[in-house]
């Protein structure tokens, strides 16, 4: 440890590039490489209070270099290093220890953050008073150095014979620098847990608005109207994370008193054999399916049934965009490896095909284009390129020859919202306008691999591993809704202002709730998933294996999904 916080300050302190005093405390770093530096003989069990902190103190100093990293104005890589070795040095340090000296130092810690306390059992006739005094919501709020607490109870004494205590707990931890972790129960249930990423206001900022926002409303209200009112008025004094925290605990709140809760049923109808189907699209009443070798088949989410159409090409099929032009003519948009072909009416021939060579893996259509120009199509190349085109004159051709633009290396999808197109591009979203120029650019914590916008200021991405919520309106935070070590998420529809729908590589097809991360509902289809499409009540999941030999699988399935509302189970504290 003390040659590893020796090399620290060796790095710190020599010859460096980094403007260190704009990222990080200096004198804290000296005092940690200082206090860490001492000779280990003069290190005593009673000091381990004293290092516990230290080693909080360095856990965020990483986090705050590792932030500042992610951002490359600097190369941190060799003081990131010393510090991540300093702190593993410490953590074996603590294994040598004895268990219970570091429980006995742990624990003091804990006491001192709880404050002054008296077990309730000791004075039973004092809490019987303080009961009949109190109003009907109790709070009690507690901030440390990488921790805001917020503990509420509400008190019902609707029923003469005895007192009903419902609890809300809500608890914020500064992972790091510009990452929160959010956790609200109410009853004992976790019904909110998801992980903030700031993307504009600075971590510090919000870190002190909660402070306020909790010391302000640290006292008893006598009516819970009280508390829900002063509650709306402080969170629109702050800042966009401060509302959505405050908007969390009004609701949990709120919701203590609720009597019956959402479940959602997805049950399989039908199953589809054949091909892997690379990619589908609603087509009036009907969803068109087409598959790996440019076969097409139509689904009917009435009666479940999938019969084969007629093939649309004579190759893979990666994108499909079905709309009625101005005109009311049926057209077909198709993503090849060749490029954009057009389909039109009867939809058995190609009509147009771009003259620019790429692999087109995503189509919108945005309401753009003057009357005569017989619908706008937007399609996405693999390689980043995303380009506006037109029917107009009976051809297909690009706007102009500006009407393109390069979003990154590689493009996932893209979508739609309002009058914008919104392009995903690895772990960054481009909003287009209409003229192809680039309005904006939203950082988000993971590579992207599905999208769909929820309402004009909410959008949820997926990916490997997550699900994020990304704040529209000024792109502020992005929240990631749910983790997974194990899932690879590879497609998300929108089901209406506060559900939608996920799919799974493995296969698994599910509801969430956005406003708490909650899974409503899920099930497994038997094969590997690429997409999945919505129809009313219906649902329809694709995809198969690509390399399956002998007998056709499964690729592609309708689902039912049906929504009850049940009676909540409550534990009841007297």
């Amino acid at each position: 440890m003390r040659q590893g916080a020796e090399a620290l300050a060796a790095l710190a302190n020599g010859g460096t590039n980094i403007p260190l005093n704009e990222y990080i405390d200096r004198s804290s770093l000296d005092a940690l490489c200082d206090s860490l530096a001492l000779d280990a003989e003069t290190w005593k069990a009673e000091d381990l209070e004293r290092i516990l902190i230290i080693r909080d103190g360095l856990y965020d100093l990483r986090n705050k270099l590792r932030d500042v990293d992610e951002n490359a104005a600097h190369s941190v890589d060799r003081i990131l290093s010393a510090g991540d070795r300093l702190y593993a040095d410490l953590e074996r340090a603590f294994r040598e220890l004895k268990k219970e000296d570091l429980e006995a130092a742990q624990a003091h810690i804990a006491a001192l953050h709880r404050g002054p306390h008296i077990a309730g059992a000791a004075v039973p006739q004092t809490l019987d008073a303080m009961s009949r005094s109190a109003g009907e919501v109790i709070t009690q709020a507690h901030s440390s150095l990488r921790h805001l607490d917020l503990n509420l109870m509400k008190v019902d004494r609707s029923n003469p014979d005895f007192e009903v205590l419902k609890s809300v707990k809500l608890s914020v931890q500064r992972l790091s620098a510009s990452v929160f972790a959010i956790k609200l129960s109410a009853q004992q249930n976790v019904i909110y847990y998801g992980v903030v990423k700031l993307l504009s206001d600075g971590a510090d900022k919000v870190v002190a608005e909660l402070r306020q926002l909790l010391q302000k409303i640290q006292t008893n209200y006598e009516k819970a109207a009280n508390f829900i009112g002063e509650l709306s008025q402080l969170a629109d004094q702050g800042s966009r994370f401060s509302r959505l925290v405050a908007n969390f605990l009004g609701t949990a709140f709120l919701d203590l008193d609720r009597k019956t809760e959402v479940v959602v049923q997805i049950k399989v109808q039908s199953y589809h054999n054949g091909e892997a189907i690379l990619c589908a699209a609603p087509q009036g009443d009907t969803i068109l399916l087409i598959g790996k070798n440019g076969s097409a088949w139509v689904g009917d989410p009435k009666t479940g049934s999938i019969k084969p159409r007629f093939r649309v090409h004579d190759r893979a099929v990666f994108a499909a965009k079905a709309f009625k032009n101005e005109l009311n003519e049926n057209v077909l948009a198709i993503g090849t490896e060749d490029g954009l072909a057009i389909l039109m009416q009867d939809m058995r021939d190609e009509r147009y095909r771009s003259h620019i060579r790429e692999r087109v893996v995503s189509i919108v259509s945005p309401p753009w284009g003057a009357k005569g120009s017989r619908g706008t199509i937007v399609s996405g190349s693999r390689d980043g390129t995303v380009r506006r085109w037109t029917l107009a004159e009976d051809r297909l051709s690009q706007i102009s020859d500006e009407s393109y633009e390069q979003v990154g290396r590689r493009l996932q999808c893209m979508a739609v919202n309002g009058m914008d197109v919104i392009a995903a591009s690895s772990r960054e979203l481009v909003f287009l306008d209409h003229n192809m120029n680039t309005l904006r650019t939203v950082q988000v914590p993971n590579e992207v691999a599905s999208m769909d916008v929820i309402n004009n200021d909410t959008l949820v991405v997926c990916g490997e591993g997550h699900i994020t919520h990304v704040n529209l309106a000024g792109g502020s935070f992005s929240r990631m809704i749910t983790a997974s070590n194990d899932a690879t998420y590879c497609c998300v529809a929108a089901r209406d202002i506060d559900s939608f729908y996920f799919g799974t590589t493995s296969g698994r097809v599910g509801v969430m709730q956005l406003s708490s991360g909650v899974e409503l509902g899920s099930t497994d289809v038997g094969f590997p998933l690429r997409g999945i499409v919505t129809s009313g009540n219906k649902l329809l999941a694709y995809g198969g294996e690509w390399n399956k030999n002998g007998r056709a699988g499964r690729a592609a399935a309708f689902l039912t999904v049906e929504t009850k509302t049940q009676p909540v189970s409550e534990a009841i504290e007297p």
